[in-house]
């Protein structure tokens, strides 16, 4: 069962499944992952519509419109509780200085 799996999975992801020592390795390897997306088997998906692409999908268009009340850049960055430098928030994971 699961080499009939593994075949279905390397057949819709374009895996080249090798034969021999690295085939049981493989199998291995993607057995226990299907065996741990098999909790999802139960569920039924049947009103589900099926989809092939997101792109696929149609997205509603919009107009691009100019609003004069949204908030000025002043007041956006004023708002956050980091340090703010060059019109900027500064987030100390990646911004180093020298200030303390």
């Amino acid at each position: 069962m699961i080499q009939v799996k593994i075949n279905r999975l390397a057949l819709l992801a374009w895996l080249d499944v090798p034969e021999g020592d690295r085939y049981a390795s493989m199998e291995n390897s993607l057995g226990e992952i299907i065996e741990y997306f098999s909790v999802l088997d139960p569920i039924d998906t049947s009103s589900v519509t099926h989809i092939t692409s997101p792109g696929s999908l149609l997205l509603p268009l919009r107009y691009d419109e100019v609003h004069d009340d949204l908030a000025t850049r002043e007041e956006l960055l004023a708002c956050s509780p980091q340090r703010i430098a060059a019109d900027q928030i500064m987030l100390d994971s990646i911004m180093q200085t020298d200030e303390k």
